[in-house]
């Protein structure tokens, strides 16, 4: 009888827990980003079946926060982002991939920089978040520099276009749609994610515990929705993006050409068959290698299991 009594209150309470997860809005963050606006778009064509609300932060780093304070439920974040979030102690889970980076992420210089090997001597700008630091050590390794060669000004995402206009920094490691704006503006790409293929992805994460539940399964069936009429370059998808972007959509569709963004079956096949797990190992290696984080990490431990 104790044994009926006990499994009927385990049962009461996580149908308890599942229904005031439904019955409350779940909170999505993200920075602004080409590859994230699939989870906007979702929520503005109301593709999401469940009580779900996308937020647009100014950086990462304010997304990271508002993830570890659990101000949010749900993150867009870069891979490294959430290996770091794992190394301080918390629990992201991996449910999709959303983007992976071939020539979105850049740095841009001033016009009389031709190379990564003269910046030797000059300023770099850079946001002060976790894919900022990866790049940023990225960067000095192909151009066989320290980071004593360089000035670091740390700058959010922000300030990167007054900055550079400004002459303030003779380079800034950014990505779209500033990139698009500071090339129009006479700057050079002397770098970018195509030379270190595989490594910039972008994955969403939820808080552990969430993982399983109905919602997260309406938010991947709504982001792949969302993701096919991208992929489509649908006229009215495409101006509400890029309307939210503050680009033209001539300069959004441009802005994709760095990004391959998976269906959500590819990003499944990509959680399942071993890729994503070898990117994560190796970013983290490197990562570790850096003394950005205190410990290897075990892929499997923040990849949702299936």
């Amino acid at each position: 009888m104790k044994l009926l009594i006990l499994l009927a209150s385990i049962i009461f309470f996580m149908t308890g827990c599942e229904s005031r997860l439904e019955n409350r809005a779940l909170k999505i963050g993200t920075n602004i980003w080409p590859g994230y606006e699939a989870l906007h778009l979702a929520k503005e064509e109301k593709f999401f079946t469940q009580n779900i609300k996308t937020h647009t932060y100014e950086s990462a780093t304010i997304v990271l926060d508002k993830f570890r304070k659990k101000e949010i439920d749900a993150a867009a974040l870069t891979l490294d982002e959430v290996i770091l979030l794992k190394d301080q102690g918390y629990s992201p889970t991996i449910v999709a991939v959303l983007d992976i980076s071939n020539g979105a992420d850049v740095v841009i210089a001033q016009n009389s920089i031709k190379s990564i090997q003269e910046l030797k001597g000059k300023s770099i700008g850079v946001e002060n978040s976790a894919l900022g630091s990866y790049m940023l050590a990225r960067i000095l390794e192909k151009a066989n520099l320290e980071y004593k060669d360089i000035i670091l000004v740390p700058i959010g995402l922000e300030r990167h276009e007054d900055a550079f206009k400004e002459n303030i920094v003779d380079a800034v490691i950014t990505f779209d749609p500033v990139r698009s704006r500071l090339l129009q503006a006479g700057g050079v790409e002397i770098f970018s994610s195509k030379d270190i293929p595989g490594e910039i992805v972008d994955v969403l994460v939820v808080q552990k515990k969430l993982a399983d539940s109905k919602v997260i399964k309406s938010i991947l069936e709504g982001w792949s929705k969302s993701v096919s009429i991208i992929n489509k370059r649908d006229e009215r998808a495409i101006r509400i993006v890029s309307k939210r972007l503050n680009q033209t959509p001539k300069e959004f569709i441009a802005s994709l050409e760095g990004l391959k963004i998976p269906s959500l079956e590819e990003s499944d096949n990509l959680m399942k068959d071993g890729r994503l797990e070898n990117t994560i190992t190796k970013i983290g290696e490197i990562m570790y290698e850096k003394r950005f984080i205190r410990s290897k990490i075990n892929p499997g431990d923040i990849i949702k299991s299936n």
